[in-house]
Order: structure tokens, then sequence, then C-alpha cells
């Protein structure tokens, strides 16, 4: 069996992420269709799925979900925790 054209090949969730799995326009399109016009590839989602563990490109995209989930949780909690804060108090000057 051929490998999988990555850059021409229909692309559905059930596409396995293979050892022939390439970064194309076409793979793009069908995460920006997927998961939304936000959706930018980072470093750490790559290093996962290139990982070599089986999964199909539908696990990729709401694995991608996930971590865009748990960042804006992430952002939520540190912004909270800022507005919680006390301020400092101002000292007046004496005068």
């Amino acid at each position: 069996m051929p490998p999988f054209d990555w850059h021409s090949g229909r692309i559905t969730r059930g596409t396995p992420v293979t050892s022939s799995y390439r970064n194309t326009q076409n793979v793009r399109r069908f995460f920006k269709s997927e998961c939304g016009d936000d959706f930018k590839f980072d470093r750490d989602f790559m290093i996962w799925l290139k990982s070599g563990a089986a999964k199909s490109m539908g696990n990729a995209a709401d694995e991608w979900l996930r971590r865009k989930a748990a960042k804006r949780r992430a952002l939520y909690v540190a912004a909270l925790a800022a507005a919680r804060r006390p301020k400092p108090k101002k000292h007046l000057a004496a005068e």
C-alpha cells in the first residue's frame, strides 16, 4: 500500500496519522475545519502528533481542542488570582 498523500489525499477524522505524516496546507485545512479558524501548529502539539503512538486525525483534532481549552482555563485562573490579589496601599507623602 502506498503512503498516504498528505498534500492532496482526502483527510477525514478516521485518517490514520502515519509515519509519512507531513504538515501541509491540506492538513491545515482539515484542522481549521475541525478546530476553527484560530488553529495553529505549536511545538508541543507537533511532538505529540509525531510521537509514533497510533492515532487518527480525529484524535489529533480532539487533542488540539483539549489543549486549547486547558490553556484558556489556565489563563482564566491566572486572571482571577491577579484580580483577587490585594492592591498595595498608597502612602501619602508628608507635606
